[in-house]
């Protein structure tokens, strides 16, 4: 994980803001939906929210995209398949 520079206060309310380079950098417009996950070291992840149906149609995708690839394509599609399955459970 690579240290941004950037420090923001928890407000009354709880709220922490996500600063306008950060969001820019990361395509986030207002609204956005956003996860949170807790690693083993009690670190917060911030991530944009994929819905299941988002997560479906990626997946439609990447299966109408391998009917046009070479084996090898074919195969590195297949791991990306794999992972964003994986990624759901």
């Amino acid at each position: 994980m690579k240290a941004l520079g950037i420090v923001r206060k928890i407000d009354d309310l709880g709220r922490i803001t996500i600063p306008k380079e950060v969001r820019n950098q990361k395509g986030w417009d207002a609204g956005q939906p956003v996860e949170m996950f807790m690693n083993d070291e009690q670190q917060i992840v911030i991530g944009a929210y994929k819905t299941d149906s988002d997560k479906e149609r990626v997946l439609e995708n990447l299966e109408s995209l391998k009917l046009d690839a070479d084996q090898e394509e074919s195969q590195i599609l297949d791991e990306a398949i794999r992972a964003i399955r994986k990624g759901g459970e």
